[in-house]
C-alpha cells in the first residue's frame, strides 16, 4: 500500500469519526473488508477467492473505495 493511499484512509477515518462523512461516502462491509485486505497485502484474485466474487469485482470495488476515499488514482499502486 502505498503512502499517499495509507493517507487517504487516515483522512477519511478522522473524518468519519467527526461525523464530517456524508453517506455516500460510507465505506459498505465489503469495501471494508477488501480495504482490510488490501492492507495486508493479498491480491485482488486472493481477495476474490475468498469472498466469492470475480478479481474484476475487486477492483471495481477498489475504484469505488478510491472515490470515497477522494484519493486520486489506483495506478500509482
Amino acid at each position: 500500500m502505498s503512502f499517499s493511499l495509507s493517507k487517504s484512509i487516515i483522512k477519511y477515518f478522522r473524518r468519519k469519526k467527526y461525523g464530517r462523512i456524508s453517506p455516500q461516502q460510507e465505506l459498505s462491509d465489503l469495501e471494508k473488508k477488501i480495504l482490510e485486505e488490501i492492507s495486508v497485502g493479498k491480491s485482488y484474485q486472493t481477495i476474490a477467492d475468498e469472498i466469492s466474487i470475480t478479481s474484476d469485482d475487486v477492483q471495481k470495488h477498489i475504484r469505488i473505495i478510491y472515490e470515497k476515499l477522494q484519493h486520486k488514482s489506483i495506478s500509482n499502486e
